[in-house]
């Protein structure tokens, strides 16, 4: 349950950081490390769940 509550964390700290900074920010740095950090924990959860 930890790992969900970082997760989201971090992803409202980076959304925060990305809407303070501007546009261009969110574009460059949050969308690649986003969908990277869901790709990984939705591929976690798989293999955890799965079997």
């Amino acid at each position: 349950k930890w790992t969900w509550s970082a997760v989201f964390t971090l992803q409202w700290l980076g959304l925060s950081i990305a809407w303070l900074d501007g546009a261009e920010v969110l574009y460059t740095y949050y969308y690649p490390t986003h969908i990277v950090l869901v790709g990984v924990t939705v591929s976690l959860i798989w293999r955890y769940y799965g079997r």
